[in-house]
C-alpha cells in the first residue's frame, strides 16, 4: 500500500510540475510578445532618425556641389566668351579645364541626386512602417486595458440570511392537526357502548 500510494504521490508531483511550467512558459511567451511592438516601435524610430541624418547630409552635399556647379559653368562660359575669334594655346587649355571641373562636378552632382532619392524613398517607407508599429503597440494598449475591465470580480458570495429562512418557514402551510384529532373523537364509538332501556313489563 506504501509503494501505491508513494508512486501515486510521485505522478501527482510530476504533473503539478508540468502544469507550473507550462503556465511559466504561457506567461513567459506573453510577455515576450507583449514587449515586440515596443521593440518594433524603438528600432523604427532608431532607423528613421538615422535615414533622416543621412537625407539631411545628403542634401547639404548637393547643395555645395550645386553651389560649385553653378561656379564653375559661369567660369567655363566666361572664358568662352571671352576667347570666341583664335584662342590662344593658354586660353584653350583654361576653357577645357574648366569644362572639365564643371563635368566633374554635374556628374558627382547627379549621383547624390540618384542617392538622395534613394535615401528619401527609404525615409517615407520607414515613416510608413513606424506608423503602424507605433499604431500597433496603440491597439495592444488599449486591448490590454479593455481585457483588465471584462475580468470577473472575486466577491464571494454571501450566504443566506436567517431572515430569509424564518420568512420562508412562515411561509409554509400548517397541518390541521386539531381538526383531525377532533374528527377521531367524533367516531361513532358511543352507538356500540350505549344500550337502548328496556321497556318495563
Amino acid at each position: 500500500m506504501q509503494r501505491r500510494t508513494t508512486g501515486k504521490s510521485s505522478q501527482a508531483n510530476k504533473s503539478g510540475k508540468r502544469s507550473k511550467a507550462s503556465s511559466a512558459s504561457i506567461q513567459q511567451l506573453e510577455k515576450d510578445f507583449r514587449a515586440i511592438p515596443s521593440k518594433l516601435t524603438a528600432q523604427s524610430q532608431k532607423d528613421l532618425n538615422a535615414s533622416k541624418q543621412q537625407e539631411a547630409k545628403l542634401r547639404n552635399e548637393l547643395k555645395k556641389l550645386q553651389a560649385q556647379q553653378k561656379i564653375a559653368k559661369e567660369k567655363h562660359q566666361n572664358l568662352l566668351s571671352k576667347n570666341k575669334t583664335k584662342p590662344s594655346l593658354t586660353a584653350r587649355k583654361q576653357i577645357s579645364a574648366a569644362k572639365s571641373t564643371h563635368d566633374k562636378i554635374s556628374q558627382s552632382a547627379l549621383r547624390l541626386t540618384r542617392q538622395l532619392a534613394e535615401v528619401k524613398a527609404e525615409r517615407e517607407t520607414l515613416t510608413r512602417h513606424h506608423a503602424k508599429c507605433a499604431a500597433l503597440q496603440s491597439y495592444l494598449n488599449q486591448f490590454e486595458k479593455n481585457w483588465e475591465k471584462k475580468k470577473p470580480s472575486r466577491r464571494k458570495s454571501r450566504p443566506a440570511s436567517r431572515t430569509s429562512k424564518t420568512s420562508v418557514k412562515q411561509q409554509q402551510p400548517q397541518l390541521p392537526y386539531t381538526s383531525t384529532i377532533r374528527d377521531l373523537l367524533n367516531t361513532p364509538e358511543t352507538s356500540s357502548n350505549t344500550s337502548t332501556p328496556e321497556t318495563a313489563n
